[in-house]
């Protein structure tokens, strides 16, 4: 009996998730209306401190993670929500893949 041998044929990654990449679209924190701040890359730390903005809401587009305020409240989103923060954001976390609680 010979053994057989297999070459691994390597598969494309996935577009819409980049470990600590880029994307298309931009998470952002509102005012009302009015962006107050946004960003589209995962990075190493994942977390950008943002100094006591004001936000309204958060519009995650294509990103999950979580938006934490004062007095340690955190709201958590998910792909493409829009969630309601009306609280003094210190710190946004950008998730680099699909966290399990996202589904």
């Amino acid at each position: 009996m010979t053994a057989m041998t297999f070459a691994a044929t390597p598969s494309p990654a996935s577009a819409s998730i980049t470990p600590f990449g880029c994307g298309a679209t931009y998470a952002k924190l509102y005012n009302g209306s009015q962006v107050v701040w946004q960003n589209h890359c995962s990075s190493t730390g994942n977390q950008y401190s943002v100094p006591n903005l004001w936000a309204t809401k958060l519009v995650a587009n294509g990103w999950s993670g979580a938006v934490y305020g004062t007095d340690n409240r955190i709201f958590y989103f998910c792909y493409f929500q829009t969630i309601t923060v009306n609280d003094y954001v210190r710190q946004v976390f950008l998730n680099p893949t699909k966290p399990a609680r996202c589904g």
